[in-house]
Parts: C-alpha cells; sequence; structure tokens
C-alpha cells in the first residue's frame, strides 16, 4: 500500500483564494492526519478537487448552506468557489477527514466537525508554509535536472549545514538525564 500523501488535483478556480492555497490547505490537512497514522485505506494515486457554485443533490438541500461534500470511494471532493480563507481551511479540512477515515453512520458529522474544530487552527498554522515561496521551491526541484550537476567529482555541498532558523520544541524531547536513567534501567 502507498503510504505517501496524495496528489491533489483542483479543477476549477476559487473566488477568493489561489489555487495554491486551496492544495496547501489541503496538504496541510493531509499530513496532520497521516501523522496520526490516519493512512488512507486503499491506495491512492490522487484525489481530485471540484471548485463549484454551492453544492445541492435534491430541492430539500436548497434550504441548507451546503459548502463542501467529500465521495471517499471516488477519492473527490467538492468546495463551494466561494468560500473565503476561513471557509476553505474548515471545509478543506472536513472533507478531508471524511476521505480519511470511516465514522459510524449515526455519528458521522458530529465526529467529522468535531475533529475539524480540533485541527483546524494547526491547519491554518502549516498550509502558509507550503503556500510561500511555492514557485521558488519548484525551480530549486527543477533545477537540481540542470544546474545542480557536480563539475568533477561528485561531493556534498556545504551550503546543506548553514545554520537555519529552528524554533525547538522541548515538550516531546528528553533530557539528557532521561537517556541515562533509561540506561541504567536497561
Amino acid at each position: 500500500m502507498d503510504k505517501t500523501i496524495p496528489k491533489i488535483k483542483v479543477k476549477g478556480t476559487m473566488d477568493k483564494i489561489s489555487k495554491e492555497e486551496l492544495r496547501a490547505i489541503l496538504h496541510a490537512s493531509a499530513c496532520i492526519l497521516e501523522y496520526h497514522n490516519l493512512n488512507l485505506n486503499f491506495n491512492v494515486n490522487n484525489i481530485t478537487v471540484y471548485c463549484k457554485p454551492r453544492l445541492y443533490l435534491n430541492k430539500a438541500e436548497k434550504k441548507k448552506n451546503i459548502v463542501g461534500r467529500a465521495r471517499w470511494q471516488e477519492r473527490k471532493i467538492w468546495i463551494s468557489k466561494d468560500l473565503d480563507l476561513q471557509g476553505v481551511i474548515t471545509t478543506g479540512l472536513h472533507e478531508m477527514i471524511h476521505i480519511y477515515l470511516r465514522f459510524e453512520e449515526a455519528s458521522v458529522e458530529k465526529c467529522t466537525s468535531t475533529l475539524t474544530a480540533r485541527l483546524k487552527d494547526d491547519v491554518a498554522r502549516i498550509y502558509p508554509i507550503l503556500v510561500e515561496n511555492t514557485y521558488k521551491r519548484a525551480s530549486y526541484i527543477a533545477h537540481t535536472k540542470i544546474s545542480y550537476k557536480a563539475k568533477g567529482k561528485d561531493h556534498y555541498d556545504r551550503d546543506q549545514h548553514k545554520r537555519t532558523k529552528v524554533k525547538e520544541i522541548k515538550k516531546y524531547r528528553r533530557s539528557r538525564d532521561d537517556w541515562i536513567n533509561l540506561k541504567e534501567v536497561e
């Protein structure tokens, strides 16, 4: 089974956000779900996202404010094209949860919407990193085929060891003393 984050194809355009932002939001959602071992239950090459006007399946639904829909069997998501950024983050994450998880039929929307509420702040923090410098990173990757070839013998580029800004999070890191104590127990 392929356990990589699927490729996300976007069909259509949103009114208020770019395709790059939409893809970044959906990838951030998938990243969080995959990080917590919620792998897709099927071999997925891609998920197709359709940006459409308001979504109604029947006349009774016209009264409801339906802004998204997912069909996990088909790996398809529909998102209302007139949503603002907040709406896309909420709806995008909600529909990705539908793609990734199966809940009991009596509580599908309750579980999905509660999980959306809990995870959307993290998606909102991750997606800007993905969308920022999209084309700059794409050019770096493209240049590996053209201009990064070694002149002479193959070697490591020393630039990889330059310092970068890293926010250390010590909450989940063991201290040196913890490692020493663990070895004594063994």
